[in-house]
């Protein structure tokens, strides 16, 4: 089973791209979680691991429009490696997450500015495909 689950905090402001497939629009934003490691290091200090992830769809806006950078987040995703020849014909391969799924940790200011934006214009909608807006933790 390709199951992977982490906590991190983003590492920059999250940004959304679009591409066709299929003859529609498809979102995808790609993003970098900072994962602190459950142990010091010989200074006493907690190192980091930075992991590469990729949501595509709604969870891609959702995560755009209520996270910024420093925001903690818990993701569940999958592994997964792909590979490509760079201009100089070498191959070049990459690992990075793509997510399935993913938690609110810390509540950002961007989040509590697009909730109130939300409910002043009396918009209520879908902020991922399996939640309502009760279930959202702000």
């Amino acid at each position: 089973m390709n199951n992977c689950s982490f906590v991190g905090g983003l590492v920059a402001d999250p940004v959304i791209k679009y591409f066709e497939s299929n003859g529609a629009a498809k979102a995808v934003t790609e993003f970098t979680l900072a994962l602190k490691r459950n142990f010091k290091n010989s200074q006493g200090e907690y190192d980091a691991d930075f992991a590469k992830c990729k949501v595509f769809g709604k969870l891609a806006e959702v995560l755009v429009n209520h996270t910024k950078k420093g925001d903690k987040i818990s993701v569940v995703a999958r592994l997964h490696t792909r590979n490509y020849i760079d201009s100089d014909g070498k191959k070049v391969y990459v690992t990075e997450f793509i997510v399935t799924s993913f938690d609110f940790i810390t509540k950002s200011k961007k989040a509590e500015t697009n909730q109130n934006q939300t409910n002043s214009s009396n918009h209520i909608g879908s902020h991922s495909p399996a939640e309502s807006d009760d279930q959202l933790p702000f």
